[in-house]
């Protein structure tokens, strides 16, 4: 069991475009650094079937359990964010394509660096 827990899951840095072909969750990881108290940032979900193809806004509005997405325009705005503190996202995939890009970008803060990652789970194969 141990193993299988181990081996089943799959960290992507700076993701751009995530190929979650078996996944059926992910954690996406925020680090905010030169922001000020009561930051937030703006995360984008879109998706297509082929990675080259058009990216169309997710519009399942479960798909951050615990925080509802726009489905118009697949945005989850106003996550609150500490100057270098880590942020984890829960993200249901499964009603999402194969391909999915992950936009996060500061609210009105010309000068703050994002960093992310996101954490691939719940793998319908082991080891990935």
């Amino acid at each position: 069991m141990k193993r299988t827990l181990l081996e089943n899951n799959k960290v992507i840095i700076s993701p751009d475009i995530v190929d979650r072909h078996k996944f059926l969750s992910a954690i996406l990881a925020i680090k905010a650094a030169g922001v000020t108290e009561g930051e937030t940032v703006s995360i984008g979900f879109k998706h297509c079937d082929t990675e080259d193809g058009e990216f169309e806004a997710v519009t399942d509005t479960e798909v951050c359990p615990g925080f509802k997405i726009d489905p118009g325009t697949g945005m989850l705005s106003g996550v609150a964010v500490t100057d270098s503190e880590d942020i984890n996202i829960d993200i249901d995939l499964i009603g999402c394509r194969r391909f999915v890009k992950i936009m996060v970008s500061a609210d009105g803060a010309d000068s703050a660096s994002v960093q992310t990652a996101i954490v691939l789970g719940d793998s319908s194969e082991a080891p990935v």
